[in-house]
């Protein structure tokens, strides 16, 4: 309804030359989004490290879902203030979604594990995109095309580089 508020206000304001006279230098030229203020935020990401939970063991998942939510999941009241990404490939994905699922008959919202959204990184991907990429420009028979890896290892004279 806000927007529609402000739509409206503007058109008229616009097309109205004494209430542009009046409110053209008052009145906002656009509406700031709930979460502009996030927007030039850094974002901070925390490797959690490597734990000893078989993943494909829905319970084991859970029990340290669990401890990763007491952890690093704020809480006030017993209400979560923030839930957290949790990223992966599709599979870890796949398999957090499910030990969710498993315990959403839960009573309480850190119970249910309600603090983790899970994400899918696509790391892997990534990694065979930059392999290929590395294969197609760091050729020996590229040595005179400007732009592959070779040109520049040349270029620059750096021989260590394999």
């Amino acid at each position: 309804m806000r927007e529609l508020v402000f739509i409206f206000a503007t058109s008229i304001i616009e097309h109205n030359p004494k209430l542009q006279r009046v409110y053209s230098s008052i009145y906002p030229k656009h509406l700031d989004p709930p979460y502009s203020h996030f927007s030039g935020l850094k974002t901070f990401q925390y490797p959690l490290g490597l734990f000893d939970c078989n993943e494909n063991k829905t319970q084991e998942l859970i029990a340290l879902l669990k401890k990763l939510s007491n952890d690093f999941i704020p809480y006030k009241n017993g209400n979560i203030v923030e839930p957290v990404f949790f990223g992966g490939d599709r599979l870890t994905d796949e398999r957090v979604q499910s030990a969710q699922k498993a315990i959403k008959n839960a009573v309480t919202a850190r119970e249910k594990l309600e603090g983790f959204i899970s994400k899918i990184e696509d790391f892997h991907r990534l990694m065979n995109f930059l392999e290929a990429i590395a294969k197609l420009t760091f050729s020996t028979e590229s040595g005179q095309d400007p732009g592959t890896l070779y040109f520049y290892r040349n270029l620059l004279n750096h021989r260590g580089f394999k």
